[in-house]
């Protein structure tokens, strides 16, 4: 029996956020990754990024247009797209003991809207959902806004003692990390 990611949204205003995979735009998604504040990653070739996306729990943050909104994208004359990707963050995951919480971002002029909290109140009600959950676990930079950030709407705090982090660099990491 293979455990289903589940589907969930969330909106607000003339946002949204998806756990729906097919939504994601990859282009966009890849456009994101090669802006300089993802200093932990780089753009995939599509088929790859197809397949991290399918294969993890996707938080993508839209900018819904107002028809859109309203349910009638398939009818809209407007020209900008019905939902523009501005954010996103995954968990790669099992969907039963372990999350691990992995390329956050937000496009830097939305970053004052308070939408990163709002991603993290969706985050954790997922998680807090999740019955059998050990735990969840991300990587930040120490004293970073997004260190702030996680400490306070997900809780998260520094590895307990006798445990610590190890990590090996791969081909893919992004140089200068």
């Amino acid at each position: 029996m293979e455990l289903e990611i589940p589907i969930r949204s969330w909106t607000r205003d003339n946002y949204l956020i998806s756990t729906d995979p097919s939504l994601v735009p990859l282009d966009a998604l890849n456009e994101m990754f090669a802006s300089d504040d993802v200093h932990w990653g780089q753009p995939l070739p599509l088929e790859h990024l197809r397949m991290m996306v399918q294969r993890s729990m996707c938080f993508a943050l839209y900018e819904v247009s107002n028809s859109a909104s309203l349910g009638e994208e398939e009818h809209s004359n407007e020209t900008r797209p019905p939902r523009r990707l501005i954010g996103f963050a995954r968990w790669i995951t099992d969907m039963v003991t372990v999350n691990y919480l992995t390329d956050v971002y937000i496009l830097p002029e939305y970053r004052s809207k308070r939408l990163g909290v709002w991603m993290m109140g969706c985050i954790d009600e997922v998680f807090t959902a999740m019955p059998y959950v050990r735990g969840m676990i991300l990587i930040a930079d120490r004293g970073s806004s997004t260190e702030a950030l996680y400490r306070k709407y997900l809780a998260m705090d520094d590895l307990q003692s006798p445990g610590f982090l190890m990590d090996r660099k791969g081909r893919g990491a992004a140089s200068g990390s």
